[in-house]
């Protein structure tokens, strides 16, 4: 996580959640927490970083996602296992309460080992089906070639993501952190090539750090102990592992600390409150290191 890589506006917002929600004496860590991830997260590319995304098949999205999850559910008569020699099983993810399966994520898996940093990004074009098929070239060349992998897992998000502001279209989970050589290896002989005509090259999260020279854009990711000693164990289920979610949790507890320290917070200009809130936001980055 990127401190530095925040924009005033995204701060300021938060300031006025956490005002708020101590003067209502409401939970300011939850408040925070959830307007973050629920209005500036999801909502990146629509209100704050807008992009053009251009269908596969022009003016229908996601053509043929929906039949494709279906056929990889638990339970679903398919062939198990995504076929083609694959290296990885059939990774899923699916909203409660999405019979359409328009919301859910394919990819693969390739260890049970627990993973220590991930990488997000966005295309510009060719998302969905597309960015599924290139995904598992890109891996399962670099498996075949090396007998051995430095991704976890992966995940596709379908087009219909772009259209709701999502930052992200793919997310990669790896086995060691995001600036290893070998990391940057799989980047930059495996899985640039097969992506960087559809990826956007102008879009900036907010809050990671870009990687590779590339607009892949990272952050480290605590282990469960160490996320469990700062956050809870109660956030475990709820956060771990999301980008947004670590994002979340840190900025809440930041600007909880911060308000318990301002015993008038009436009197606090918002740049006083922001500057505590980012001195306490890197105190936490540092307790998960």
């Amino acid at each position: 996580m990127d401190i530095e890589n925040v924009p005033g506006q995204v701060w300021d917002l938060l300031a006025a959640q956490a005002r708020q929600a101590a003067a209502a004496n409401q939970p300011v860590l939850g408040t925070v927490d959830d307007y973050f991830y629920d209005h500036i997260y999801r909502r990146w590319t629509a209100d704050f970083n807008p992009i053009n995304y251009q269908s596969n098949q022009q003016g229908v999205i996601d053509v043929g996602w929906a039949d494709l999850a279906r056929q990889w559910a638990p339970g679903s008569s398919a062939k198990a296992g995504p076929g083609d020699q694959s290296k990885g099983l059939q990774a899923m993810q699916a909203d409660a309460g999405d019979p359409s399966h328009r919301g859910t994520r394919l990819g693969e898996k390739y260890s049970n080992q627990p993973t220590v940093s991930r990488f997000q990004f966005l295309v510009g074009s060719g998302g969905g089906i597309v960015l599924l098929n290139r995904m598992r070239r890109a891996c399962q060349l670099y498996i075949a070639q090396h007998r051995g992998t430095v991704v976890q897992w992966w995940k596709v998000f379908g087009e219909s993501f772009a259209e709701q502001g999502q930052s992200d279209a793919c997310v990669v989970y790896l086995l060691k952190p995001y600036d290893d050589p070998l990391v940057l290896e799989f980047i930059d002989g495996y899985l640039w090539p097969n992506i960087r005509d559809i990826v956007n090259d102008r879009f900036v999260p907010v809050g990671l750090v870009r990687i590779g020279g590339r607009p892949l854009w990272a952050t480290w990711i605590p282990s469960r102990s160490k996320w469990s000693n700062v956050f809870g164990a109660g956030t475990l289920n709820t956060h771990y592992g999301s980008a947004g979610g670590l994002m979340g949790l840190v900025f809440g507890n930041a600007f909880a600390r911060a308000v318990r320290t301002r015993t008038a917070l009436d009197n606090v200009s918002n740049a006083v409150l922001i500057t505590a809130a980012k001195i306490e936001a890197r105190r936490i980055i540092r307790s998960l290191e």
